[in-house]
């Protein structure tokens, strides 16, 4: 799924004006345009987000190899993922639903990882648990909102 074209309330406005005038993000009523941007940070979704994360984080830590788990926290890899603010949480889950991953994080990555191939097993798992969990959590309730 392509999450640059996702039907969001702001897209079907764009799209089709005529059938949709309406796109102010109905999880939370608030006067926000809901996009992408907004549904990351949607003060409703708020409490989904933090265990879509702690999912993720979960999911990483079992898969990793022992060094990381030797070496390190379950908490540092949170804050490595998914930064240490309500802010960088945000920025991360944004980029994390469209595929992309902060060069930052990355980098910090290689410091605890010697074979890309880890860092790329730990970047396509954080991506796709993050954009599954976002799909099943928040997109579907959002669609029943929606419709209903």
């Amino acid at each position: 799924m392509s999450f640059r074209m996702l039907p969001t309330l702001e897209n079907l406005n764009l799209w089709k004006p005529k059938i949709m005038s309406f796109r102010n993000c109905i999880m939370c009523g608030d006067e926000e345009k809901e996009n992408l941007n907004h549904l990351s940070s949607c003060k409703k979704l708020e409490k989904t987000w933090k265990e879509i994360e702690n999912f993720t984080i979960k999911l990483i830590w079992i898969t990793t190899e022992d060094k990381l788990q030797k070496d390190y926290k379950i908490q540092d890899l949170k804050k490595l993922l998914f930064g240490t603010s309500h802010k960088e949480a945000i920025k991360t889950r944004c980029l994390y639903m469209r595929g992309l991953f902060d060069r930052l994080i990355f980098n910090q990555l290689k410091q605890v990882f010697t074979r890309r191939k880890h860092i790329s097993e730990i970047i396509n798992a954080t991506t796709f648990s993050i954009q599954e969990c976002f799909y099943q959590l928040v997109w579907r309730e959002r669609c029943e909102k929606v419709i209903e």
